[in-house]
């Protein structure tokens, strides 16, 4: 659904403006060769304003503000306190899908996503036979509380991809973030519990941020994360106005190769991605642009983009 433009990671909606860029970092495996995708992922649309009201749509969940790294989601939007309007189901690429089409508690899309969620069971499956158990979801004071993940990926053999959470900040049990703990394919080393992938945090419980992924498997699939310091975020539409502080992520470190993706972000302290410097020197760059839809409501959008070829 929709048209984009882009290459490198790099995705741009056509009708709305909106910047994704994608870096994928590590692919989970069935016995049979089938598996997902765990990406990180980045989204401009990060705020808006309402007539003098300003939203920060923009979250950190240990990614760095505005950042993401899943397999994907299933989140809901609520019509009132008891009655679910609809569900959007986020890829790992960033993607989302909305679920808006419901039949006895089963939801699907009209957007190009043939999946269907059983909210009953918190499970979604896919027409391939796979299905994700969503029973982890975010809770306590995270940004995302509400949203599910999944923890245990079948695919239609019986292959099973298992995936840990931490703990969320202010929620008293396990399992309770978006934030990894390990990830456990069918090639998972033993170590107390099967173990593929082991993500390493640091930071204060319940507000980590990502400090490098360990493969045990010696795929190569290893990566450091570097931040900034904390620093103050200001709204694009009043650059005078403070919306709290926040760490941007500033680079990725792929080992064994050496390789680098830098990320600089826009001028006041909006947090708005402007480039992306690729490991061989190549970069992509964009420049952001009020636009105010019918309704007074304004939004941010990409104006001009721009490639930097390596030499």
């Amino acid at each position: 659904h929709g048209s984009h433009y882009g290459a490198g990671g790099e995705n741009i909606d056509t009708r709305t403006g909106n910047l994704n860029f994608t870096l994928p970092l590590l692919g989970p495996k069935g016995r049979n060769g089938t598996g997902v995708s765990v990406g990180l992922s980045y989204n401009s649309q990060m705020w808006r304003r309402d007539g003098s009201q300003v939203w920060k749509l923009g979250k950190d969940t240990g990614y760095g503000l505005g950042w993401r790294m899943m397999i994907g989601s299933i989140t809901p939007y609520w019509q009132d306190y008891y009655t679910i309007h609809h569900y959007v189901f986020t890829d790992s690429t960033g993607a989302e899908y909305r679920l808006d089409a419901n039949t006895n508690n089963n939801w699907t899309s009209k957007d190009g996503f043939y999946g269907t969620y059983e909210a009953y069971g918190n499970r979604l499956k896919f027409p391939d036979g796979s299905s994700w158990n969503m029973a982890y979801a975010s809770a306590g004071t995270e940004a995302d509380a509400g949203t599910r993940f999944p923890w245990e990926i079948a695919d239609s053999n019986g292959n099973t991809t298992y995936v840990t959470y931490l703990q969320g900040n202010g929620a008293p049990w396990l399992q309770s973030s978006s934030r990894i703990g390990f990830i456990e394919d069918t090639r998972a080393v033993n170590q107390g519990f099967g173990r593929t992938y082991q993500f390493n945090w640091t930071g204060a419980a319940g507000s980590e941020h990502l400090w490098y992924i360990t493969s045990l498997i010696n795929d190569g699939a290893s990566y450091n994360f570097y931040f900034s310091a904390s620093q103050t975020i200001n709204s694009p539409f009043s650059p005078s106005t403070s919306h709290g502080t926040a760490q941007l992520l500033n680079s990725v470190l792929a080992l064994p190769t050496g390789l680098t993706t830098s990320f600089e972000y826009g001028p006041n302290g909006t947090a708005e991605l402007t480039k992306v410097i690729l490991p061989y020197g190549g970069d992509l760059r964009w420049q952001y642009r009020d636009f105010t839809y019918t309704g007074s409501r304004t939004l941010r959008e990409v104006q001009t983009r721009s490639v930097t070829h390596s030499t």
